[in-house]
């Protein structure tokens, strides 16, 4: 039976458009045709490259890599016994999935912040410690620290391997046969030139070509990659915990006199996650993770700031720091 997606995105293609049909043999019990739409692509290399068909070659005919118009007709005829909503869930049960790293609750531990949704709303890696960028956190009694450390250093040996210019990997990836939302894949993020696990969180099947939203898993960037660049990532690979937690910072809200222009459909004035931004990247930070019972886990969030008469480093609440500035309002958590 023909997936809902495949025949909603062929709805999307030729209900109510033009099209040309070419038939490809007639001396068979179903003529065999392409269907060449008004910008010259095929619809079945768009259903071949969504994951949607197959190539196939029948010795009766000469055709191969296409369904024929009968068969799209009989695919419409079963979508009443499909869901045409499909959310997208893998049903396969042989399905990897990634875990989340484990980390610590009511114990402050050094992170770096990788992304920046809004001030609130953050990812962050465990920053393990350096001979030249030591801890600014005490990990004697963090028990997941040793662990945490270990598959920092096993990310890093992953994406040099992935990205290893000598190597075979991005050749030897195989295509994935159907896309679903949360599906682990590996994909190319043209910003950074470079490959990295993901994971899928929309598809996008009715873009030219269909895509998909997906997220880097150890990093929190989303990108909208097409599917025909979406690849299947080895298990081993799926086996590692993500190395980065989206979080919400407790008592952070935008200030009460916040102007546009806004971040996206949020209160937050773009300065203020310009400022936010500053403060926090490229550096060593603090979190303490006080609710990790809920999505976001939620966090305090501190910066370590050298006074300027005593010299002095403190631990100071980045909440703290906006608020004064007055781009933001902070509560302390309690």
């Amino acid at each position: 039976m023909w997936n809902p997606d495949a025949i909603a995105l062929m709805d999307e293609k030729i209900v109510s458009e033009h099209f040309d049909v070419h038939i490809m043999d007639r001396n068979t019990e179903r003529p065999t045709a392409k269907v060449e739409l008004s910008k010259g692509e095929f619809l079945d290399q768009i259903l071949i490259s969504c994951r949607f068909a197959r190539k196939i070659k029948d010795e009766a005919s000469s055709v191969s890599d296409e369904h024929s118009v009968n068969e799209s007709e009989h695919a419409r005829d079963n979508q009443s016994n499909s869901n045409a909503h499909s959310s997208h869930v893998n049903d396969d049960p042989q399905q990897q999935w990634y875990v989340e790293q484990e980390l610590p609750v009511g114990i402050p531990f050094d992170v770096c912040v990788t992304q920046v949704d809004s001030p609130n709303i953050v990812f962050a890696q465990r920053f393990p410690p350096s001979d030249s960028d030591p801890l600014h956190c005490n990990d004697c009694n963090d028990l997941t620290a040793k662990n945490g450390y270990r598959e920092f250093q096993q990310l890093q040996d992953m994406y040099d391997f992935m990205n290893d210019e000598e190597g075979d990997f991005v050749r030897l990836l195989e295509d994935i046969e159907r896309p679903t939302k949360g599906m682990p894949c590996c994909c190319y993020y043209e910003e950074d030139e470079a490959y990295y696990r993901a994971k899928i969180e929309v598809l996008q099947l009715m873009d030219d070509p269909p895509s998909a939203k997906v997220l880097l898993v150890d990093y929190g960037t989303s990108s909208i990659v097409p599917i025909s660049k979406i690849k299947k990532l080895p298990e081993r690979m799926i086996e590692l915990p993500t190395q980065c937690t989206k979080f919400e910072i407790v008592g952070l809200k935008p200030p009460e006199d916040s102007t546009p222009p806004f971040i996206g459909d949020t209160n937050w004035p773009t300065e203020s996650g310009h400022v936010f931004f500053k403060e926090v990247s490229e550096q060593r930070v603090i979190a303490e993770i006080v609710d990790d019972e809920c999505f976001p886990k939620k966090i305090n969030l501190f910066k370590m700031v050298t006074d300027d008469d005593s010299g002095e480093r403190n631990k100071i609440h980045i909440g703290a720091i906006m608020d004064t500035m007055g781009h933001a309002k902070f509560t302390p958590y309690s």
